[in-house]
């Protein structure tokens, strides 16, 4: 049988072992962690700092373009500012297209052309016959 000074020896071996392996545990965790995952969550933090840069720089250049579009004329601007030519080209050209469209619709229905030439005929129009 055993003594309890055998039985003492025995569980102070079994403590200084755990200890021994709890320690190396913890070593080679923080040496893992410090080898492996910090450089990649390092790598993690450096590449969002770049995304929050190229996103500061994405505001700015909006910021920039805004500014550049409030000072774009608008439609009635440019109407205005080429005048009656181009108010009365519009006019004349939507003139036109009811004319065309005149045309078509009269060949078409005494049957004079084929509904491929109608349609070839209403392509000239230059506004969409929905618009007229």
């Amino acid at each position: 049988m055993l003594e309890d000074q055998d039985l003492q020896k025995i569980g102070k071996l079994i403590k200084d072992s755990e200890e021994r392996i709890v320690e190396n545990v913890i070593v080679q965790v923080g040496e893992l962690l410090e080898t492996n995952l910090l450089p990649d969550i390092q790598g993690i933090k450096d590449d969002i700092q770049g995304v929050k840069g190229d996103i500061q720089g994405m505001k700015s250049d909006i910021k920039r373009i805004d500014g550049t579009l409030k000072t774009l004329p608008d439609k009635d601007f440019v109407t205005t500012a080429l005048g009656g030519v181009y108010g009365k080209s519009v006019a004349r050209d939507k003139v036109l297209d009811r004319k065309v469209e005149t045309l078509a619709e009269t060949l078409s229905r005494r049957n004079t052309i084929s509904v491929v030439e109608v349609e070839s005929i209403r392509q000239m129009q230059v506004f969409a016959r929905e618009n007229q």
